[in-house]
C-alpha cells in the first residue's frame, strides 16, 4: 500500500497542464459549509471551525474524484486554478 505522500505525489503529475498545475480551490466567500467536497473527497477537503470548507492536499486525490466533488459542491465555491 502506498503512503500518503507517494499518493500525492503520484496523482500530482495527473494535474500538470503545459507545466503549470491545476488545483483546487475554495471559495470561502461562496461556501456554506455544507461538506459535500469532505464527504466526496477527504483526502483534498476539510471544514475548518468555522464550518467552511478549504483545501488541504490539492493533490490528495485523482482529478476526477476532485472534479466530483466540484460538481457536487451547491453554492458552487470550488473552481480549477492554475498555480
Amino acid at each position: 500500500m502506498l503512503g500518503n505522500s507517494s499518493i500525492s505525489q503520484r496523482f500530482a503529475e495527473d494535474f500538470k497542464i503545459g507545466g503549470e498545475m491545476r488545483i483546487p480551490r475554495v471559495d470561502q466567500d461562496l461556501c456554506t459549509g455544507c461538506g459535500a467536497c469532505v464527504d466526496v473527497c477527504p483526502e483534498v477537503f476539510e471544514l475548518g471551525d468555522d464550518d467552511i470548507a478549504r483545501v488541504v492536499n490539492p493533490t490528495g486525490a485523482s482529478e476526477d474524484r476532485i472534479q466530483e466533488a466540484i460538481d457536487g459542491c451547491p453554492a458552487e465555491a470550488i473552481l480549477w486554478v492554475e498555480e
